[in-house]
């Protein structure tokens, strides 16, 4: 049951990571790639409950048959190779970025076609992604606070360049981190 407690509760499949005891921060220790480093998130930050499965995939296929997240490049096409679709892979300006532009026919005949920007694994693991994902996040996630009008954000770190959705929790009306994933470049020319 989701409670509203204290930092990192989950309220409405939403992970809240910031204080709610009227401090400006609250800390929590990084993953494998920043082993010893400690992110500071500012209040009321939160990402979506299941960002890491989302982000590596499967994730599966939105309504309009799209590849839903999934940005893991060997799931991505494991996922796609299991819908018979026929695929191409062009790498970005940033090893280990790629864009998948792929196309299959659905049940009903009708030919998908879609493209997204993947991660090569064995360059940058899935917890190393979800790290770079949640500074990301962070740093959009202050920039929203700045600027609420901007809910889609180009970011980059790492070398990596990255989009952040702020998307509104439907029940509490609290902003949150609702999508991070890797892009070709940035488009609003926004680096963090």
């Amino acid at each position: 049951m989701a409670t509203d407690a204290g930092p990192g509760y989950t309220a409405n499949d939403v992970l809240r990571v910031g204080s709610t005891n009227g401090s400006s921060n609250s800390s929590a220790t990084a993953g494998q790639s920043a082993a010893n480093s400690t992110i500071t998130y500012p209040d009321g930050l939160a990402y979506r409950v299941d960002l890491p499965a989302h982000l590596s995939g499967p994730d599966g296929f939105t309504k309009s048959g799209q590849l839903s997240g999934t940005h893991n490049l060997q799931n991505a096409t494991a996922t796609l190779d299991a819908q018979g679709a026929i695929y191409n892979l062009t790498p970005t300006g940033t090893a280990g970025i790629s864009e998948l532009k792929y196309s299959y026919t659905n049940v009903a005949g009708k030919i998908v076609t879609g493209s997204k920007t993947v991660y090569d694994p064995a360059v940058y693991n899935d917890q190393a992604m979800l790290n770079l994902s949640q500074i990301v996040g962070r740093h959009g996630y202050q920039l929203y606070l700045q600027n609420q009008s901007k809910r889609i954000l180009d970011l980059n770190e790492g070398g990596v360049n990255f989009r952040v959705y702020i998307n509104t929790d439907p029940k509490y009306g609290l902003p949150f981190v609702g999508n991070i994933h890797p892009i070709k470049w940035a488009k609003n020319g926004l680096f963090w």
